[in-house]
């Protein structure tokens, strides 16, 4: 329980939020990096291919890849859904349309790029690969600074109607460096920030949620004036980013895409990322005496359960409410948890019938937490 309470284990947890931001950036390309085939020559262009498949899954995913050199770029297509035209009938985005009637119809098209835009309106070669590509079932399209990304659903590496149909896609989008400049995206940083803030955040919020929630089994003592006073203020931090993301992105074609990969993580971490800073700092700016709380343990028991790769093991004690000795103040007003998760060195030292002393520290907001477990000789 002494890591969890001190300071760098606050400085781990905003390093491991950072690293995933920036593991983030390789997405989805680092498991191709890893475990994707050496790259094949197909009608003159180098197409990396891989299928992934993760762990319960009954369909994976075919990614073809191919380096390209577009500094700015930043456009993707996919199939038009229902949801993309619902977005656009209540104007909660826009979408570019090119006046072709099957490709607008097919395919949604997200970039920002008044350019490339004009370029797409203009060129009905590069519209119909973009629908071939659809056509055979793709359900990503992606091409940014360095790389071109087809995704599929099933497995289709080594389909050689497929990579001629990409081959053919990755050289006009080659051809793009001389004829698009794709600096006239004002969205292109915005959509990077949100990347960043989004993975910083929710990483660090689901650490906070783990420590706090399943690690240590522990409830904050008062945890109603602590769930009113954090609740309130996430819930106006909540509203002020709904309205804010709307009203940054509300030009931008490419919304669904941040809604769906960015800002729906970042939204919804919002809530537990402001709780577990307001821990945080309740508990590492902690230097006043701990209080003094006395119990009973009525039992202790180490329960097993069955995980899907290992065994997890967790060391629980419970405890009377009552305090042995008798209390006033702020003691007296401290509700324990009658359960808490124990650390395996706390379980092997209590048993049934013993007393246990709960050294109960106030924290930085007042907010009691559990600093450490001694047991009583009775």
């Amino acid at each position: 329980m002494g890591l969890l309470a001190t300071a760098p284990w606050f400085i781990a947890k905003l390093g491991l939020a950072l690293a995933a931001a920036i593991l983030n950036r390789r997405r989805p390309y680092w498991y191709l990096d890893l475990f994707g085939k050496a790259p094949d020559l197909v009608d003159g262009v180098s197409v990396r291919q891989n299928f992934y498949k993760g762990r319960g899954r009954r369909r994976g995913f075919t990614n073809f890849l191919s380096e390209i050199q577009l500094p700015g770029a930043g456009v993707d297509f996919r199939p038009e859904a229902w949801v993309d035209r619902a977005m656009k009938s209540i104007g909660l985005t826009y979408e570019f349309e090119s006046g072709d009637a099957e490709f607008d119809q097919k395919v949604y098209v997200r970039s920002d790029s008044e350019s490339f835009n004009s370029y797409l309106k203009a060129h009905s070669d590069f519209r119909e690969a973009v629908v071939k590509l659809i056509d055979f079932g793709a359900i990503k399209i992606e091409f940014e600074a360095s790389r071109i990304l087809l995704r599929f659903r099933d497995n289709y590496v080594g389909d050689s109607e497929r990579l001629k149909a990409f081959a053919k896609f990755a050289t006009l989008v080659a051809q793009l460096k001389h004829q698009v400049d794709f600096k006239d995206d004002p969205h292109t940083g915005k959509i990077a920030r949100v990347r960043v803030a989004a993975w910083i955040i929710g990483v660090y919020a689901a650490v906070s949620v783990y420590e706090y929630g399943i690690a240590r089994g522990e409830i904050f003592l008062n945890g109603s004036s602590f769930a009113k006073f954090a609740g309130l203020w996430a819930a106006v931090l909540l509203l002020a980013l709904c309205v804010g993301m709307w009203a940054w992105f509300r030009d931008s074609s490419r919304t669904p895409r941040l809604f769906v990969d960015y800002s729906a993580l970042l939204i919804l971490a919002v809530v537990p990322f402001f709780m577990a800073v307001i821990a945080d700092l309740d508990r590492y700016v902690d230097f006043a005496k701990p209080v003094i709380v006395d119990q009973l343990v009525t039992s202790v028991d180490r329960i097993e359960t069955q995980g899907r790769r290992r065994n997890k093991v967790r060391y629980v004690g419970c405890f009377e409410r009552a305090a042995l000795a008798g209390r006033s103040g702020p003691a007296a007003e401290m509700i324990l948890p009658r359960c808490l998760d124990l650390s395996r060195s706390d379980f092997e030292s209590l048993q049934r019938g013993q007393g246990v002393r709960f050294h109960i520290g106030y924290g930085l907001f007042r907010f009691p937490w559990i600093k450490r477990i001694q047991p009583l000789e009775m």
